[in-house]
């Protein structure tokens, strides 16, 4: 069954003061939170390669955006909701 992930994409520096020099947020369908990481790392590659990451268009190579990945919680409505 296919369920809504959020992948975030964050090198978060300071967590009570919520300072990164990336964030970005990838919203997925997927069977499971492996094959949501691949699509959000996909579609993450493309902003990557076309604009940078946000807030500053940072560009980073594939290695380390595969580090920057975090399952943060499934989405609040499933697909077969």
């Amino acid at each position: 069954m296919n369920r809504s992930f959020r992948i975030w994409f964050t090198n978060v520096t300071g967590c009570a003061a919520g300072m990164s020099d990336i964030s970005l947020f990838v919203d997925v369908v997927a069977e499971s939170e492996a094959e949501a990481m691949e699509k959000a790392i996909v579609e993450a590659r493309a902003v990557n390669e076309r604009t940078g990451l946000p807030p500053h268009g940072l560009k980073v190579d594939d290695a380390y955006l595969r580090t920057l990945a975090t399952a943060v919680a499934p989405s609040c409505c499933d697909e077969a909701s």
